[in-house]
């Protein structure tokens, strides 16, 4: 199963119209279509499961004609981006816990 990732937005971005578009064919409700498109807006992805009467790739060309920038991914590539931010927060922890320790012995 593929799910589609909008990542960016260009000049001249619909968001009245990629509202619609998540409403009609992922099943978003409106308040979770505007949320959906103001977090575009602030610079976060969206992953979006199509919904099944939809082709993921039909959703994408659509968005992609109101101006947001995404691609499609496979189930394959979802698990290891999850795999990826997994690792990453882990990092980040291990990370403050690193500077929270440095700043211990600074203070000695």
């Amino acid at each position: 199963m593929k799910k589609v990732v909008l990542y960016e937005w260009q000049p001249g971005f619909n968001k009245v119209a990629l509202n619609r578009l998540l409403r009609n064919k992922a099943n978003y409700s409106l308040a979770s279509a505007k949320k959906a498109v103001d977090s575009l807006l602030d610079g976060e992805s969206l992953e979006i499961q199509v919904d099944s009467r939809h082709c993921p790739e039909e959703f994408l060309n659509d968005a992609i004609s109101l101006g947001a920038v995404g691609r499609t991914i496979t189930s394959e590539q979802n698990q290891q981006l999850a795999e990826i931010r997994r690792l990453v927060a882990k990092m980040l922890e291990t990370e403050a816990t690193r500077l929270s320790q440095a700043r211990e012995i600074e203070l000695v």
